[in-house]
């Protein structure tokens, strides 16, 4: 049971909303670049960090063991009742 009231009705669907949303921010200006003049090289790392990031941290986040741990470390310092 859930004893916590979330903003949105699943972590795992607002995970991965703000991860496509950083990466096509990301993108959008990497691709915009080009038309300054100048290309500067945090865009493109940061664009591969959140992709990896994306990769990797999706599954664990999805599972219910991270669901588990997130849950008591929202709890801590919070009345039970």
């Amino acid at each position: 049971m859930n004893a916590l009231a979330w903003p949105v009705a699943d972590f795992s669907a607002s995970l991965q909303a703000s991860l496509v949303f950083l990466e096509v921010v990301c993108a959008a200006i990497i691709f915009r670049e080009p038309r300054t003049g100048r290309i500067r090289w945090p865009m493109p790392v940061l664009l591969g960090y959140y992709l990896v990031m994306h990769r990797t941290l999706t599954p664990v986040a999805s599972s219910e063991a991270f669901r588990n741990f997130s849950d008591w470390f929202a709890m801590i310092g919070r009345d039970r009742s």
